[in-house]
């Protein structure tokens, strides 16, 4: 397995193609730092895999706790009996009649 990092100058290695040669007419894939003159040819395949862990999704909007600490007046509403009004565009409406808002 190739080293990723320069054994000289321990910066990271970039790929890149060499020289063509008689038995290489495109050129070899090869590892090479971009600070000192090492170079390594890839001869066969090369790849890593690395597993990566999903991030957990959190909610920005919604949830239980959507409005729980949103700035509220005292109010009452009979249409839905709601005792209070949040300061947001569309509060939460008890009665199905008024789904679309108040």
């Amino acid at each position: 397995m190739p080293l990723t990092f320069c054994p000289n100058c321990s910066n990271a290695l970039t790929i890149s193609r060499g020289e063509p040669t008689p038995r290489h007419p495109l050129g070899v894939n090869r590892f090479e730092c971009r600070t000192c003159p090492y170079q390594y040819n890839l001869e066969q395949s090369y790849f890593e895999k690395t597993p990566m862990k999903q991030k957990e999704v959190e909610d920005v909007f919604g949830g239980k706790e959507e409005f729980a600490n949103a700035d509220s007046m005292a109010m009452y509403d009979m249409r839905c009996s709601v005792e209070r009004e949040l300061s947001a565009p569309l509060p939460p409406c008890a009665n199905a009649i008024l789904s679309g808002g108040w």
